[in-house]
């Protein structure tokens, strides 16, 4: 669940970035229009082994992203390896593949594809044009300058591009380090930090929340009789037990030595009960030895109150509960 959080923040950073750079790169792709004109114009950026589309302009507004992004990654022989940025009619390889894209009745006739790369040679983007007939031939003196001038607006495509990329870096550096932080590196739960911004965040949602407090038996004497390493394990099997049980918008961290703690919003009382059942059965699968207490929301007056009341029916469950032996597994 850890994990899951992880990648929706970094989607939210994405969305974001894209969003900033698509205004940019459209206000680009305008310009590029006035000395160039197309049907249409799509700018990829390469995102590890793939091109997703960041700008559009022109008449594909009906056309849904997923398509869009394939029509960018369609093995075209790019202008990159013909040295050249010139329209050319599509070849008939490539009508039948870009057809099953868009449908036969919006195939383009004509086609502007380029690779844009860093000074390395790394690819960072592609510019595509699409145009259903043949573009106006100009003379030689207007070639001239609107080759300077389309070079230009290429070039700050270009830029803008690599500015996105370095962009996308830093800022999943940003969340990976702030996860981090809140993931306890044992068992890669959340941890108390963690487990603090999730109970802030839990405040503004509404519906039954419930929280649970479990607590591993006899991991000193774990540690003491068997090392510390067999009751990492211990701690790691049991992360993995409790998670196992928990649907996977549910929250789950390791708060203390032996001690974790649950939280799961929008259930009823029913479904909490039924869902501390399966954490009992799924615990005794594994021969594992943990005290649970359950508390909800609206039987409190706030989440500390809950907390409070779980973790008082836990050492309820620990005292009411006859061990025997002294290991946190069952023989």
């Amino acid at each position: 669940m850890a994990l899951i959080q992880e990648q929706e923040q970094k989607d939210v950073f994405e969305r974001e970035s894209d969003s900033r750079a698509m205004v940019l790169l459209t206000l680009q792709l305008d310009l590029l229009q006035l000395f160039l004109p197309m049907d249409c114009w799509i700018i990829g950026l390469f995102d590890d082994l793939n091109m997703r589309v960041v700008a559009c302009l022109g008449g594909v507004g009906g056309v849904s992203p997923g398509k869009l992004d394939h029509l960018l990654n369609y093995p075209w022989a790019v202008a990159s390896e013909v040295n050249s940025f010139d329209c050319r009619p599509l070849a008939k390889s490539e009508r039948a593949g870009i057809g099953s894209i868009l449908g036969k009745n919006s195939l383009p006739g004509f086609v502007r594809i380029i690779d844009l790369c860093r000074p390395d040679g790394k690819k960072i983007g592609r510019v595509l044009g699409l145009n259903s007939t043949a573009p106006p031939l100009m003379n030689v003196e207007s070639g001239v300058v609107r080759a300077g001038e389309i070079g230009l607006c290429l070039e700050v495509i270009k830029v803008t591009l690599g500015l996105q990329v370095e962009l996308l870096a830093a800022e999943r550096l940003v969340v990976e380090a702030r996860q981090g932080a809140q993931l306890d590196a044992l068992t890669g739960l959340l941890n108390r930090s963690g487990w603090n911004q999730r109970l802030v965040a839990a405040v503004n949602g509404k519906g039954e929340i419930a929280i649970g407090i479990a607590d591993l038996d006899f991991l000193k004497r774990i540690n003491d009789s068997k090392g510390h390493l067999a009751g990492d394990e211990l701690l790691k099997l049991a992360a993995k037990t409790l998670l196992s049980a928990l649907r996977s918008n549910d929250c789950v961290a390791r708060v203390g030595g032996d001690e974790f703690a649950i939280m799961v919003q929008d259930i009823t009382k029913d479904e909490a009960h039924a869902m501390q059942e399966r954490l009992k059965l799924a615990l005794s699968r594994a021969n594992i030895k943990m005290s649970i207490g359950l508390a909800f929301l609206s039987e409190c007056g706030s989440l500390e109150e809950a907390i409070a009341i779980a973790d008082a029916r836990m050492y309820e469950d620990k005292n009411n509960r006859q061990h025997p032996g002294v290991d946190a597994r069952t023989a």
